[in-house]
């Protein structure tokens, strides 16, 4: 067994001046049109990071960039190419809030938001539980601005050659805003033994999803469907669990809510490492079980799966004991 070592490189905050966002995913350029990094995606692969993240239209959209551009004076983005996935809006732009609450407190200037043109339930009730309402936040146009001060946040995790790893300090920074704004008059009761169900998406469901939620419940577990739920509602569920179980997908990125956590991540064909490093680097139990795929999705990653009944229990029984 090998430690789990995070490196995470330091955080920091700064102004830029006479910036312009252009595109459909606002990448920043400076004064001498030099694309900013910080506004577009978490740099992972130097052979194709600006290629994935920069959209010819807003390289277009840069020479035509004037005096007559609509204008606004302090401003951080939380847009880049990969903003409406949940994973990546709350791990690569919510996590970037801290950093500007630090820039706040040292200079007493709260910079605007600049959103999605069309922000999805989750997002516009994220920020409101990190204490952000509609009248901090302009949506973006799709074409260019100018900002007199771009506040850059940089993000909070680093890539070595072959894994991300996400910085545990602002993901329990996450946390504990999120909590704390969280509303008291919801009495809500939810087993602390969770099961999240795919059934609703449109890969890697489970074909006996039955099987394994029979199998479950004789441990006490119960099964939610995050599609069915508002944010605040996941928010609660997952920061009273303390065992979860579930196949591979972008709602596992809400055990940042939980406190001690036992996670067992279900996978077909193809296997990921981004919540493995998230729960360790959390110091949660993790524990992983790669199931049968009887055939490969349009996308390899998105595979159903048929779950082992037997190897399951067998994990469970073993995870709870070292628990």
């Amino acid at each position: 067994m090998h430690p789990f070592v995070i490196k995470i490189e330091s955080p920091f905050v700064c102004e830029i001046n006479n910036t312009y966002l252009a595109g459909p995913a606002a990448v920043g350029f400076d004064v001498n049109q030099n694309i900013i990094l910080e506004t577009t995606t978490p740099y992972h692969c130097q052979e194709n990071h600006l290629e994935g993240s920069v959209a010819i239209r807003a390289l277009a959209l840069k020479s035509l960039l004037a005096d007559n551009t609509p204008q606004i004076d302090t401003a951080f983005s939380l847009i880049n190419a990969w903003s409406q996935n949940y994973w990546h809006w709350i791990i690569d732009c919510l996590t970037r809030l801290e950093g500007i609450e630090f820039y706040q407190q040292q200079t007493g200037i709260k910079p605007k938001l600049i959103i999605d043109a069309n922000p999805t339930s989750w997002q516009i009730d994220s920020l409101r539980l990190l204490g952000y309402q509609p009248q901090d936040c302009i949506r973006w146009n799709k074409s260019r601005l100018r900002v007199e001060k771009l506040i850059i946040s940089s993000f909070r995790r680093h890539y070595d050659e072959v894994y991300s790893v996400e910085s545990p300090l602002a993901s329990r920074w996450i946390r504990k805003r999120m909590l704390s704004n969280l509303s008291q008059t919801e009495n809500k009761h939810f087993s602390s033994k969770i099961f999240i169900s795919r059934r609703q998406a449109e890969g890697r469901r489970i074909i006996n999803e039955n099987d394994v939620i029979a199998t479950l419940a004789n441990f006490g577990f119960v099964a939610y469907i995050l599609e069915d739920m508002n944010f605040e509602d996941e928010v609660r569920l997952f920061s009273q669990a303390t065992m979860v179980v579930a196949p591979h997908g972008a709602g596992l990125t809400n055990i940042i809510f939980a406190q001690n956590l036992t996670l067992i991540e279900l996978f077909g064909v193809s296997i990921s490492p981004c919540f493995a490093n998230l729960a360790r680097g959390l110091g949660f139990q993790y524990g992983y079980l790669q199931c049968h795929s009887p055939y490969t999705a349009l996308r390899y990653h998105d595979s159903d799966m048929v779950v082992d009944t037997t190897q399951l229990k067998r994990l469970l029984v073993q995870m709870l004991a070292s628990s």
